[in-house]
């Protein structure tokens, strides 16, 4: 085929025809490469940590007060479970 300066009305339109199928070509390998793709791993909920005990607030409780107590009085305070 000549260059497209020099081409015919009929030389362009099959060069577009022509660019027209290849594009639908690629357009239809697209479309069954992604019917084919694999599926996406479900995603885990976010952790979120239960709610703490009473006894858990109680021991909680009791190391601040201990905490307190050793800072007032300058000692080590033992605390028990």
């Amino acid at each position: 085929m000549s260059t497209i300066k020099s081409a015919t009305k009929a030389e362009l339109i099959a060069l577009l025809i022509e660019a027209n199928k290849e594009r639908e070509a690629l357009r239809v390998k697209v479309a069954e490469l992604s019917a084919n793709k694999p599926a996406l791993k479900p995603t885990r909920p976010v952790y979120t940590p239960p709610a703490p005990t009473a006894e858990q607030l109680a021991f909680r409780a009791s190391l601040a007060a201990a905490r307190e107590l050793a800072m007032r009085t300058g000692k080590s305070v033992r605390v028990g479970a």
